[in-house]
């Protein structure tokens, strides 16, 4: 499933980005 795969690495990326912005604040307080 193409689409399947598509929205999958759409969530992973968004996953991604959260963890990455998450940590970041973090680290700044």
């Amino acid at each position: 499933m193409p689409i399947f795969m598509l929205v999958n690495d759409f969530c992973w990326s968004q996953c991604m980005v959260g963890t990455l912005m998450g940590s970041l604040t973090v680290l700044r307080v």
